[in-house]
């Protein structure tokens, strides 16, 4: 018995209080941080130590972050562009692809492939062989061979790409050289020593590569 309320304290709760109560929310309710923070140039915010991507649009601008215990939110406009998980680490950059410009973004193989063929077998095949002996760079190669189609023809383009497989020369510069100098018809009878592949030569027989790449009295295209 209550020495106040004359009552059992159990007996009040379970007649009068319980069945008042409703169920606890179903997730723990979290309290959030706004902060205002601007996009830099490579389209990220600061937070926490680490860097946040957001759409490269945005690079520039400022930005409403809304933070919770895991997650970071951002607007603009009280419109939600970008969501990440909290990282807990310091200085790194957390970068979602779909945020980055168009050319930035990952691409497939197949993607490339695609767009070699409409330039020409030949642009395909030195595709491969960038592949194989640029792993680390082909993408960015094969890139700039794409770009030259906007100022060469593509069948330009395409000879060029099968004079610089003649030769083992597996770069974009070899190409771009083959196609500024309008030596894009394939000689044959002439090649590069085997197994330079482009890089290298016997120093007797001169300090530049490109003498293999355009070799004197080729015929122009």
């Amino acid at each position: 018995m209550h020495g106040t309320t004359q009552r059992i304290p159990r007996e009040v709760f379970l007649q009068v209080e319980q069945p008042t109560l409703i169920p606890l929310p179903a997730q723990r309710y979290e309290s959030s941080v706004f902060v205002e923070r601007k996009v830099n140039a490579y389209g990220h915010i600061a937070y926490g130590q680490n860097f946040y991507s957001v759409p490269y649009q945005y690079a520039g601008e400022s930005l409403t972050l809304k933070v919770s215990d895991s997650l970071l939110r951002v607007y603009k406009d009280q419109q939600e562009v970008a969501l990440h998980t909290l990282h807990l680490g310091n200085g790194e950059f957390i970068t979602q692809d779909s945020h980055k410009p168009p050319y930035k973004q990952y691409k497939s193989k197949e993607h490339y492939q695609q767009k070699a063929q409409q330039l020409g077998d030949s642009v395909a095949a030195f595709l491969e062989a960038l592949q194989l002996h640029q792993p680390h760079h082909w993408r960015d190669m094969i890139n700039g061979i794409y770009a030259l189609s906007k100022s060469y023809e593509a069948n330009t383009v395409n000879l060029a790409c099968q004079r610089a497989l003649a030769y083992g020369a597996y770069s974009y510069l070899a190409v771009k050289n083959i196609c500024q100098k309008g030596l894009c018809q394939l000689e044959t009878d002439q090649a590069l020593p085997e197994g330079l592949g482009g890089f290298g030569q016997p120093l007797n027989l001169g300090s530049s590569a490109e003498s293999y790449i355009i070799p004197h009295g080729v015929p122009t295209c």
